[in-house]
């Protein structure tokens, strides 16, 4: 079993990467569940459509980036990260525990509400996590310029714009995170962390679907 130090230090050591590189991937997924390239389309789990665009590679230039109009605008500067889940959400996730509010105190999130929903695999031990974040101080675009160390692609949750992004470099095989940041207000986006604790559990791929749905689930609730 996990013991809590080593659950944080994990966290740790993902937030002080961020902070360091400060790059990323930009991927779009439209609803709950799988994110898919944009210009084809995926059903979820709740029959949600997840749509992303085809995943973009750094290169010498940044790549041009065109960001669709958003549905509407979602401020969430009010926003307790913690109740944007239902109970009916929380199961579908399969969060196990509490909900854990803090404060982002790395160098990219400074000062973010943020709130961790941990899952529960065999036994006690925590599995995977994710992180819900809403920055306040900036938009997905940051994501998408090619100026940060991760690989990114542009993807629509819930028909707003989202960048999927790990660190640069990540494979099935070798990540442990995979992050989806939704375009829900000009300057502001809605970022889940879908973090696993133990290395090679879920591939790439799965902790990006995993991601879209927690993502989507989110911003159903924000849309209300």
């Amino acid at each position: 079993m996990r013991s809590t130090v080593a659950r944080v230090g994990k966290r740790g050591l993902l937030f002080l990467a961020a902070a360091l590189v400060l790059s990323t991937t930009a991927c779009t997924t439209t609803d709950p569940g799988r994110a898919t390239e944009v210009g084809g389309v995926g059903t979820t789990e709740q029959g949600s459509d997840v749509t992303s665009t085809k995943k973009s590679r750094p290169s010498s230039s940044p790549p041009s980036v065109s960001i669709p109009p958003r549905p509407k605008e979602l401020r969430i500067d009010s926003v307790d990260p913690c109740t944007l889940y239902t109970q009916d959400q929380l199961a579908q996730l399969k969060v196990s525990r509490s909900p854990r509010p803090r404060t982002g105190d790395n160098e990219v999130f400074k000062g973010a509400k943020e709130c961790v929903f941990d899952v529960n695999g065999q036994g006690t031990d925590t599995d995977y996590d994710y992180a819900l974040i809403l920055v306040t101080n900036g938009g997905i675009e940051d994501w998408l310029t090619g100026k940060r160390n991760v690989d990114a692609t542009l993807v629509s949750v819930n028909g707003y714009a989202a960048a999927r992004y790990y660190l640069r470099g990540g494979t099935q095989t070798n990540a442990f995170d995979c992050n989806i940041a939704v375009d829900v207000a000009k300057g502001q986006q809605l970022l889940i962390t879908m973090t696993v604790l133990r290395r090679g559990t879920y591939s790439l791929d799965q902790m990006c679907d995993m991601g879209a749905q927690a993502a989507g689930l989110a911003v159903t609730t924000l849309s209300r």
